[in-house]
């Protein structure tokens, strides 16, 4: 969402901008966790925790 601020996106667009860097950031993590051999549980947990530090929140 730092991302969104500096671009000084609000309302729609905001919105918008976030759900795609959201979308982007577990792709990637995804893939991530797969090349990692990780499946279930610990695959599901890698993915968040991967999102949270690599998603929109830190951008």
């Amino acid at each position: 969402m730092t991302a969104a601020k500096e671009r000084k996106l609000a309302g729609t667009a905001r919105n918008s901008f976030v759900k795609k860097c959201e979308a982007d950031a577990k792709a990637k993590c995804e893939v991530a966790a797969t090349e990692k051999k990780l499946s279930g549980a610990a695959k599901n947990s890698n993915v968040k925790k991967c999102v949270q530090e690599t998603g929109p929140s830190s951008s």
